[in-house]
């Protein structure tokens, strides 16, 4: 089963070496996309999931693919 993983949003972000700031700024900047920086904190954290419609940008600026954001799990009987 995949289930999503808030972890790959920060550990792309830090690759990149942006800060949230950053990814808030060049959302804006390329897609005119608001977003802000605690939503984007809430998102690595997992305590919320970004919206279908922020995805595509957000993946495209972090360099990574939708499947990026899900792992697989074993289920257990």
């Amino acid at each position: 089963m995949k289930t999503y993983t808030h972890t790959p949003l920060s550990a792309a972000r830090q690759q990149l070496m942006f800060s949230v700031d950053d990814v808030v700024r060049e959302l804006y900047v390329q897609h005119a996309m608001k977003v802000s920086s605690s939503t984007i904190e809430s998102w690595e954290r997992g305590e919320t999931v970004p919206d279908a419609d922020k995805l595509p940008p957000l993946l495209t600026l972090l360099k990574l693919k939708l499947d990026d954001l899900y792992e697989t799990r074993d289920e257990k009987s």
